[in-house]
Parts: structure tokens; sequence; C-alpha cells
């Protein structure tokens, strides 16, 4: 018989709990700082991200319960498989075993629904009825899209200008070496075109002071407000 190449659990053994890494480091991570070069306390954070996120975000506890809500969407696609990289084992001839996990089975085709299901959630439980974010090559918003739908919620996703550039020129023209100076030739402007941060920043802010943002909130792909939760399996 083969050797087994791919681990599969079941679904009743998908975990219950996040792990949170800041527990078991010798040394805490440095606080975020804010503009003023102070440390953002939780409060600061409040009229940007869900309540339940910027718990997770300043916990040191070792073991986070995941809601069950949350749970039941990940079984959609979870446990992930674990793969044997046995060819790569071989092509670097090393006695190493070698293992990675297929993210890629999750309807988005990224890790990144396992943090954007769980910001969805929190975001819900706080009565939040829309989602504001960004996304690069368009995982993150694909994936937030995604979680938005699955708990009735809103998104609004902001994408970088300059990656449909990039797109462009790397797929038509396989100009990836020198995409930033033909990038410049077509009229991209570094200050005005990078995402339409600005939107973002004032979309956030006016939340406290208009009716129309005040069931607004923030969700991003990683660390600064939640970090990104990936169950073991």
């Amino acid at each position: 018989m083969k050797s087994v190449s791919k681990i599969t659990l079941a679904e009743d053994e998908i975990p219950d709990h996040w792990y949170n890494i800041v527990a078991d480091m010798p040394n805490p991570p440095h606080p975020v700082l804010g503009p003023d070069g102070n440390p953002v306390t939780p409060d600061m954070l409040a009229p940007l991200f869900a309540s339940g996120v910027i718990e997770q975000e300043v916990s040191t506890e070792r073991w986070i319960p995941i809601p069950d809500e949350v749970r039941e969407i990940y079984r959609l696609w979870r446990p992930s498989p674990l793969h044997r990289a046995r060819r790569l084992e071989a092509a670097l001839e090393t006695p190493a075993k070698i293992y990675y996990k297929n993210e890629g089975v999750s309807p988005a085709g990224s890790h990144k629904p396992n943090s954007a299901v769980a910001q969805a959630y929190y975001n819900k439980q706080d009565g939040v009825k829309k989602l504001v974010t960004e996304t690069g090559a368009g995982q993150w918003g694909s994936s937030l899209a995604l979680a938005g739908q699955m708990f009735g919620l809103e998104v609004l996703v902001y994408m970088v200008k300059i990656n449909d550039t990039i797109s462009k020129l790397g797929t038509e023209k396989n100009f990836y070496e020198d995409w930033k100076e033909r990038a410049k030739d077509l009229g991209y402007d570094s200050k005005k075109d990078t995402l339409q941060c600005n939107a973002l920043g004032k979309t956030s802010g006016s939340k406290a002071t208009t009716k129309e943002c005040s069931n607004m909130m923030l969700a991003w792909p990683s660390s600064l407000a939640g970090g990104c939760p990936i169950p073991g399996i």
C-alpha cells in the first residue's frame, strides 16, 4: 500500500477554539501606535471595528472560542486537507517531511474566508448593516463579500486602482519586471491613485456624524483588529 499523501479530518473534528500565539510569546508584540505616536486603546478602535474583533486583538488568552455560527459556515469547506509534499521533498533531497494545508478548497479559493466569516459574524452581532474594506488582488474582497452574504450584510469593497493596470501589464504584455515604469507612463499617480484610501478614511471618519454611515464598520484581512483567525485544521 502506498504511503498516505493527504490527510482529511471529519467535520466533527473541526476545532472549536482559535489559538492565540501571543499567549506563548516570550516577548509580547509592540502595541499598535496611533497618529500621535501613542499606543492605540480598545476604545479608540470602537468607532471602526466590531467589539468581538477588538477583544481578539487585545486578548492574551491562549484559546479563543469559535462561535457556533462561524463553525457551521466553516463546515462548508473545512476541515481543509493536509498534504504531504513528497515531490518537493525529493527535489530538495531532504530527509525532512514537508506538509502544507490546501486552503484553496474554500468558496473564495484562499484561506481568507477563515477571517472574513468571523469578522462578518462579530459585526452582525453588534448590529452593523454594512462593511467597508479594501482589496489588493481581490482575495480579501471576494472573501468578505462571501461572508457578508452569509450574514445578510452589505459589503463595499475598494480595489487598488493600480492593480488593474498591473494585471493588464502582466497578463497581456508580460511586463512584470518594469511595471512601475510603465505604470508611470500610463499616468499612474501614487499619491492620488493608491487605493482611494482617502475614501475609506472619509467613510470611517463620518461614521459618528452621519446617519448614512452609523451602521457601517471596517473589516481588514490581517492584524490590527482581529488578526487572521485560521483554525488549526
